[in-house]
């Protein structure tokens, strides 16, 4: 071998040596690589946020799936049966037995068993009926109302008697119903409605009270006022569903085909027979000077004696007779401004939201 050649091959190593030398001086061989990722740790089904017992899970953002940590994979080793299926589709419409707050696995224990809610027939009272109302926000609690929340039914209304004479009036037409459906649904969701529009809700009621409503809907707005289940205990003259002989029988006249008319509102309103303006004849006299006029006189005369215009006719009282006999007093009810009851919302540029709400 040449002396060039192995000097070169010297030179070469020791510049190797020395590089060595300088990174295990620098510590980079004692760094280690990070560990590949444990692709066998196990995923689990998960809160993604609170949930309420008694609400139904409806939205899959209500879930989520991630890896079971360190702290709870003692546990999921021991009870892998317990836990619900690692599918997000597997928690919808599922009833939460109990709370959970977001973030906890989601075990089969937390859910009721899988079914369907009873309709009408499985939690309507006996007897009972019902009826249903789409309200805004502001004539039904606020809109937090909840199913089985008890709640006073109010009627605003113009009453016209039958001088002419008007007047907006309130009344309680329908005291301690219960909430049995909202927004025409069997599951029970937690989710925030939309200001913009109404909120139906479904109330029981004994058939009397329900009919009523269903009337009094086309004669003024409804309002349901939050109340205690006992507050009927505390109403003076108000009858107890279901506990007064009278309400009874007003409901077994409905049940009989009886119908609601204006009488039941003038019944509930506590009006009186208006007192009826006194409608008089009248003499009237003329004066005059050879073929001229010169004026005359007009006096009323009384229903004894007298002459009376040609056409005239005594007022007459209202004969109207309501379905059980009764005669009305001749009220008549309309909703204020001229509303039918019913309101929607509709565009509205200028306004807040962008949306009003009017009367149809």
């Amino acid at each position: 071998m040449r002396a060039s050649t192995l000097f070169g091959l010297t030179i070469a190593i020791l510049i190797g040596l020395a590089v060595v030398f300088g990174v295990k001086q620098a510590g980079l061989f004692d760094k280690k690589l990070p560990p590949p990722p444990n692709t066998e740790r196990p995923k689990i089904l998960v809160a993604a946020q609170n949930l309420f017992e008694g609400n139904t899970i409806t939205r899959l953002e209500e879930v989520t799936v991630r890896y079971v940590n360190d702290s709870e994979m003692d546990q999921f080793l021991k009870n892998k049966h317990k836990y619900m299926p690692v599918i997000p589709q597997s928690a919808i419409f599922r009833i939460l037995a109990r709370s959970v707050p977001a973030d906890e696995p989601l075990l089969k224990d937390h859910f009721q068993d899988l079914g369907i809610p009873e309709s009408f027939n499985g939690f309507l009272e006996q007897g009972m009926k019902a009826v249903n109302l789409e309200l805004p926000r502001e004539r039904a609690g606020g809109g937090i109302l909840r199913k089985n929340d008890i709640v006073d039914v109010f009627l605003t209304t113009t009453i016209t008697d039958p001088n002419g004479m008007s007047a907006v009036a309130s009344a309680l037409i329908a005291p301690d119903l219960k909430v049995v459906v909202k927004r025409n649904s069997i599951w029970t969701s937690l989710r925030a409605d939309d200001e913009n529009k109404p909120i139906p809700y479904t109330l029981q009621a004994n058939a009397y009270r329900a009919a009523l409503i269903e009337f009094a809907k086309n004669r003024g707005y409804l309002t349901l006022v939050p109340t205690g289940p006992t507050s009927s205990k505390l109403k003076k003259g108000v009858p107890t569903i279901g506990e007064d002989k009278e309400e009874e029988k007003r409901v077994f006249n409905v049940l009989g085909g009886q119908p609601i008319t204006e009488r039941d509102l003038e019944d509930l309103f506590k009006l009186s027979p208006p007192q009826m303006p006194r409608q008089q004849g009248y003499i009237m006299t003329e004066r005059w000077s050879g073929i001229a006029p010169r004026g005359g006189h007009t006096f009323p005369a009384d229903h004894s004696g007298g002459s009376m215009p040609a056409g005239w006719q005594p007022a007459m009282p209202n004969s109207w007779q309501s379905a059980d006999g009764r005669s009305s007093l001749g009220f008549r009810f309309a909703s204020p401004a001229g509303a039918t009851g019913t309101q929607r919302y509709v565009p509205c540029a200028t306004c807040e939201g962008g949306k009003k709400l009017v009367n149809q």
